[in-house]
């Protein structure tokens, strides 16, 4: 009925249950049949073992990129297995922003970035695999993103080129070097002109200039803003409540500190209304498994980029997702025309005793960055 990627592997969890109820309501027989091993079952008395518990989390190798210098569209793939029990749960995030994972089949995962608007310097990739036995492993790394420069991260060469970072000039000896004329070096790294922008958006600025420090000075719509940059990247994120949505101009001045000054500017586009998300299962006071599925409706005039569920007492999502279901059979659905349907598969990150009380929180993100959320309140069962 539906098609969609989700982080979930629901066929790991559909054999799960299947060999739960084989374990629970098959008895014990004198004669088991070929498939086990009496011996192993039962021990050289006849009395039954018990399997050990798994506490072997998964293990998960990056497969590409090979490099630790990327550029461009750059796919990250990578392979998360595990011996005793099928992965359950992949998360992954890169340049702080999580990222939506197609599974390839036999353990196999990927995603891909254009990395192009990230700024020039070193980006951690962090990926998140949760065996069904609640095992949880991860990968850790950083990868350098150049446009010619060099990158360098915690005495690690990423990149290899010239530290492209503003230093004071160096005294010429027996000479006067005279003064600094030369104005800053100055680009909008992101966003992109004509981009669509929301209430606090990210701006990155880069500022070379031998007389730091520089004095950086951002307007949007008639609103400024100021920052004292010493290092080559400088970032803002500004409150825009209030200001008129739509095209608007965007202009960023730099002055370093011999009084030298330069500007550039591009029109962006304020979207500065938040989405509109509701849940539509479970709903209030349901009883639900540990591991089950959400589902709401969320809408915006711009579109929607991600939904995200949150878990009371969690920090990290613990489910996201960014493809809406599409409905096969011709029915429209719990949603108005005006909404898109999305599933969340969530995964039992609180280790509290169940069933207990929680809140779960759905946090639907609009093209332009823009947030909305809805709650709903529910009692979490155990699976068996």
């Amino acid at each position: 009925m539906y098609r969609v990627v989700m982080n979930f592997t629901l066929k790991a969890l559909t054999l799960s249950l299947v060999i739960l109820s084989l374990v629970c309501c098959t008895g014990r027989s004198d004669n088991p049949p070929p498939a086990y091993d009496y011996e192993d079952l039962y021990g050289d008395a006849g009395t039954f073992v018990p399997a050990p518990p798994d506490v072997t989390p998964p293990v998960i190798t990056l497969v590409s990129p090979t490099t630790s210098c990327i550029s461009g569209m750059v796919d990250f793939e990578f392979t998360a297995v595990d011996a005793e029990r099928s992965v359950g749960y992949i998360s992954t995030r890169f340049a702080g922003v999580l990222r939506e994972v197609t599974e390839l089949g036999n353990g196999t995962y990927r995603f891909s970035v254009d990395v192009s608007p990230l700024f020039e310097g070193a980006h951690q990739l962090v990926i998140k695999a949760i065996d069904l036995s609640n095992n949880e492993a991860i990968y850790d790394s950083y990868f350098g993103v150049s446009n010619g420069g060099g990158v360098l991260h915690e005495d690690v060469m990423l990149c290899d080129g010239p530290i492209d970072e503003p230093q004071p000039p160096l005294p010429i000896p027996l000479a006067d070097a005279g003064p600094d004329t030369t104005p800053p070096d100055l680009a909008i790294v992101q966003p992109a002109a004509d981009a669509l922008i929301g209430n606090t958006p990210y701006i990155q600025v880069r500022v070379l200039d031998q007389s730091v420090p520089v004095q950086i000075t951002l307007t949007i719509g008639g609103r400024v803003f100021e920052e004292q940059a010493n290092s080559a990247f400088q970032v803002f994120e500004p409150d825009l409540t209030g200001l008129a949505e739509g095209p608007t101009a965007m202009s960023v001045s730099a002055t370093d500190s011999a009084n030298n000054s330069a500007s550039v500017s591009q029109d962006v586009r304020l979207d500065l209304t938040p989405p509109q998300v509701r849940i539509i299962e479970p709903t209030a006071g349901q009883d639900r498994l540990a591991l089950t599925d959400v589902k709401v409706c969320a809408s915006d005039s711009n579109g929607i980029s991600m939904i995200i569920l949150y878990e009371e007492g969690v920090n990290d999502a613990i489910a996201t997702s960014s493809s809406p279901l599409i409905r096969n059979d011709g029915t429209t659905g719990p949603c108005t025309a005006d909404e898109e349907e999305f599933g969340l598969i969530h995964e039992l990150e609180d280790t509290s005793p169940l069933p207990r009380n929680t809140t779960f929180r759905v946090v639907a993100v609009d093209t332009a960055g823009n947030q909305g959320d809805s709650e709903v309140n529910i009692r979490l069962l155990p699976i068996d």
